[in-house]
This record gives structure tokens, C-alpha cells and sequence, in this order.
């Protein structure tokens, strides 16, 4: 009995820390929050549809209006007084179809530069499919940094709600270009967005003696997004010259890219396209035809993202030679940076 009554003791002693500890933090103060954020702890779940364009909250904030409902009593209280009543909340009416999700919990400093939403890290490349931009511009003041392959990158920034600037550039390696490009999105309903683009750029081989080019594009852009899927319809299209040749040579793209977001850092993507010339060109006889199909996953952390996937091509010649060493496509990576 001695031994049982000194192991109660013991462990009375281990369990007061342990009580004094749960006690600090019971009455936490509310952060401080802008005018359209909330404190993080008075939320209980999360809008399944995020509207597009939402202020950017600090850490330990989340945008009004992502949210779906509130806690009953929250988990912090007003900063002014340890005692008083947390401040009055709006009341928020849910959405008769739409499934509410789990409030994740306050994002660190680092993730909330990158998710401003309070949401997966997945949204931070929801500009873009394969190849293929989408209407869903980056946010105001963030920018992104994708490299495709070795030698190309793309530098984007969201200018304001609704305009993205950027530049398309090659590493000096034989070839050196720059294309700077613009696009202008808008949220056109709850689940569609718009966008049309552009970009007007030179090259040179300076390998070849300077031989020089230039080339001009336009797109437009649709793209309908619920939930975890992302579905994007575009058309690219661009002229150019290349040497002492005036412009003779034109191109369409239509393309069709279709996103599934299957965890909070990963995304599986399907995009096809057909390369139309519509100019001089090579001939559009049915065994010229080319239709490119690109799948593959996308891993997203907090700064960094990455594709890697296969570029099929359905065209004769592919299938004559290349699909015997390829059978599964071209192999592609790329790497990003968002900040």
C-alpha cells in the first residue's frame, strides 16, 4: 500500500507543470486583424468556393470572405481585456450547395507569403495547367518562377487583382530571347473566369552570327474551377520572322487542360493541344497532323513547386521510330519558385 501511495503522489507532482501549462493558455488574445479579416480561432469551417480575388490577411488572420461558420464561443478572446467577451462576429449564411471543409490551422508567417487564403499550397500554381496559362492570375503582389526544362523561365507577377505581368526568357546558350507578356483575368461567376493575354518578343542565335527574330502572340482564356477540379479552355495564337524573311509564318494552338487537386500539396494535370499552322508552313495533310497530350503530377511545399510527366505526341512519325525507345511519351520536368 506504501508503494501505491507514494506512486500517486509521484505522479500528482508530474501532473501539476502539465495543469499550470493549460491554464496559461487558456485565454489567449485575438490577433489584431484588418478591416475584411477575422481571427483565425473564430472559424470553424472553410468556404469549399473561395471567391478569386480576396484581401490578403496576416498571420493568425483569415479573409471574411473564405469563411463558411464561425465557433460558437471562440477559441481567443478580445486583446483588451484577458476577461472580456469575445467581439461580435457577422453572421454568415452557408451556401445550400456547397459541402463545408475543415478549418486547417493558422498558417505560419511563411506559408501565409504564399497562401493567402488560408488554404492548400496547391493554390499557388493555379495560374497555369501544363504549358497552358489559365484565368486564374497569381495574387496581387506575388510573383512566381518557373524554369521548363533547362533553359527556359518565365517570371510572373500579379501587378493587381486583375492584371499578371511577366517575361518569357532563355538562358544565353547559342540562343538568347525575351518576351514579356500581359494578361488581364476577371471572375466572371461563381465557378467560370476570363482572361486574354499577350506577348511580343525577339530572339537571337548569336552563335550563328547574330541572326535575329522576333515573334508576337495573343490568347484568350477560360477556366471553370469547383472544388478540386480545374477544367481550362484556351487559344493561342502568334506570327513572326525569323532572319532577313518578313513575317510568313503563323500558328493557332487550341488546347483543352484538366486539373485534379488529390492531396493539399499535390495535383495530377491532362492537357492536350493541336498546332495549327494557318500560314506557310508545313503541309496540314492528315499524316502532318500533330496533337500533343501532356500528363503528369505537380508536388507543391511552401516556396517551391515541380512537374514531372510525358509529352505524347500522336503523329505518324513519332509511332514509325521514337514510340519503340518511348512508349509512355517524352519525359518533362519543371521547377518553380513562388514568393
Amino acid at each position: 500500500m506504501r508503494r501505491v501511495f507514494w506512486a500517486c503522489c509521484a505522479l500528482g507532482l508530474l501532473m501539476i507543470p502539465a495543469l499550470a501549462a493549460a491554464g496559461a493558455d487558456e485565454g489567449e488574445p485575438c490577433p489584431l486583424c484588418p478591416e475584411g479579416c477575422i481571427p483565425q480561432d473564430y472559424v470553424e469551417y472553410f468556404r469549399e468556393n473561395v471567391p478569386a480575388f480576396v484581401e490578403s490577411c496576416p498571420a493568425g488572420c483569415v479573409a471574411l470572405a473564405s469563411v463558411k461558420s464561425l465557433w460558437e464561443t471562440p477559441l481567443c478572446v478580445a486583446e483588451s481585456s484577458p476577461q472580456a467577451e469575445p467581439e461580435a462576429a457577422p453572421v454568415l449564411e452557408p451556401d445550400a450547395d456547397e459541402q463545408p471543409r475543415l478549418a486547417l490551422p493558422p498558417p505560419s508567417p511563411e506559408a501565409a507569403r504564399t497562401d493567402p487564403l488560408g488554404k492548400e499550397p496547391v493554390t499557388s500554381t493555379l495560374n497555369r495547367i501544363t504549358l497552358s496559362p489559365t484565368a486564374l492570375g497569381l495574387p496581387k503582389g506575388y510573383f512566381s518562377l518557373t524554369g521548363y526544362g533547362a533553359g527556359l523561365w518565365e517570371l510572373e507577377m500579379g501587378w493587381s487583382d486583375h492584371l499578371q505581368l511577366g517575361v518569357l526568357a532563355t538562358l544565353p546558350i547559342m540562343l538568347f530571347s525575351a518576351f514579356p507578356t500581359v494578361q488581364y483575368h476577371s471572375q466572371i461567376s461563381e465557378h467560370w473566369s476570363a482572361a486574354i493575354g499577350g506577348t511580343a518578343g525577339f530572339f537571337v542565335f548569336y552563335a550563328l552570327l547574330g541572326t535575329f527574330g522576333w515573334g508576337a502572340a495573343g490568347s484568350v482564356h477560360f477556366s471553370y474551377e469547383k472544388g478540386p477540379h480545374l477544367l481550362n479552355l484556351s487559344v493561342i495564337g502568334g506570327t513572326g520572322m525569323y532572319g532577313s524573311h518578313a513575317p510568313e509564318y503563323g500558328l493557332i494552338m487550341p488546347s483543352v487542360g484538366y486539373r485534379y487537386k488529390f492531396h493539399p500539396r499535390w495535383t495530377f494535370q491532362l492537357e492536350g493541344t493541336v498546332p495549327i499552322p494557318v500560314s506557310e508552313g508545313p503541309s496540314m495533310g492528315i499524316e502532318n497532323i500533330l496533337i500533343l497530350v501532356f500528363y503528369g503530377v505537380r508536388g507543391h511545399g511552401d516556396f517551391m513547386f515541380g512537374d514531372l510527366g510525358f509529352c505524347y505526341p500522336f503523329q505518324k512519325y513519332y509511332f514509325k521510330g521514337l514510340w519503340r525507345l518511348l512508349p509512355i511519351g517524352i519525359p518533362y520536368f519543371s521547377l518553380g519558385f513562388t514568393f
